[in-house]
């Protein structure tokens, strides 16, 4: 997903942006890597008390206790599911990196990003999938209202964090250079491919197959059936949130937009990812369709209040998000 988001980013900014992008996006990945790996994993998985872990640490805890493992010194599955987190981390980390862009100094970012792979992100991971305060996982006595946050594949843990560390990062930094006049008029601003856009979704699209089916963490047995539900609840949710805000956009600006499409298809997809798992198929086309509504409507509302975010990250991520993590909960079936 992490090429998704490059193009997503490099095609909505003007060229001689493009190799700041390109940067910013691969250290991520690499600091985050590093991160993620010494602390990150162990403060969202390791077992401890409710608020954040402390074990499992470079692996290395977990690696020491299961020494001779069916005959081996580690177990695969950790090492596996490691690797499936840290590519939702960087999902999550990476979201703030397009509504900063233009504007953001590239030292800032890896600072930023060190910070969210180490503890932002993990904390929150650990409260919903792991061990803590909100997890569905707990003895039922012990979970939040006597269910747990029921958060398939991370409306709130992944593109909530994201959203809203983008949202505090774009009223910090303040809009572009022009992005604004004097009287609060609009400026357009150049961007460099609707081509590179496109291309960035339809990959951010397919990636979010792997990362919802694949939240099911098997492929075998009543796995196998939760993840082709998923994969159908997805496309749904994507596929009407896509037409819900190209017609929205369509009626509101005379003219059909194609980052209505774009930025639709992604609020849908993210709508659905909390409850892709639990709902049934028309309500998953009932809560892609809102979302697209709802991204619409909330990037005008950032424009009106000034607020400057280069691919409305917030729109889609934050209030979207949100958005799925409660329609999990009302639409829901066991």
């Amino acid at each position: 997903m992490q090429g998704g988001f490059t193009l997503l980013e490099v095609g909505s900014v003007s060229m001689k942006n493009t190799k700041n992008i390109l940067t910013k996006n691969i250290l991520d990945t690499c600091i985050g890597g590093l991160s993620f790996w010494l602390l990150g994993y162990g403060f969202a998985y390791g077992e401890t008390t409710v608020f954040i872990g402390a074990s499992k640490f470079a692996l290395t805890t977990y690696a020491e206790s299961n020494a001779n493992f069916e005959g081996r010194e580690y177990d695969g599955k950790e090492y596996a599911s490691f690797f499936f987190q840290f590519a939702i981390a960087s999902t999550a980390v990476t979201i703030v990196s397009g509504a900063l862009a233009e504007r953001c100094k590239v030292s800032a970012c890896f600072l930023y990003s060190a910070v969210m792979y180490t503890f932002v992100y993990p904390v929150v991971v650990h409260w919903a999938w792991s061990d803590g305060w909100a997890s569905p996982f707990l003895e039922k006595e012990d979970r939040l209202f006597g269910v747990g946050v029921l958060d398939f594949a991370g409306s709130a843990v992944v593109h909530m964090v994201g959203g809203i560390t983008a949202l505090a990062g774009v009223i910090v930094l303040g809009p572009r250079h022009n992005r604004f006049d004097s009287k609060g008029k609009i400026n357009e601003m150049p961007q460099q491919s609707s081509t590179f856009q496109t291309l960035g979704v339809f990959i951010l699209w397919f990636g979010w197959y792997g990362f919802n089916c694949g939240s099911t963490l098997s492929v075998q047995g009543p796995s196998a059936d939760v993840a082709g539900k998923v994969a159908v609840t997805t496309t749904i949710g994507g596929t009407a949130a896509g037409v819900a805000s190209t017609i929205v956009g369509r009626i509101s600006s005379s003219k059909l937009d194609l980052s209505h499409t774009n930025n639709g298809i992604l609020a849908g997809l993210v709508s659905i990812t909390a409850g892709c798992s639990v709902v049934d198929v028309e309500y998953a086309l009932l809560i892609g369709f809102i979302g697209g509504l709802l991204c619409n409507g909330f990037s005008e509302l950032l424009i009106r209040l000034q607020i400057d975010d280069v691919v409305d990250a917030s729109p889609v991520h934050l209030f979207c998000g949100a958005w799925g993590t409660i329609a999990a909960g009302l639409f829901c079936h066991p």
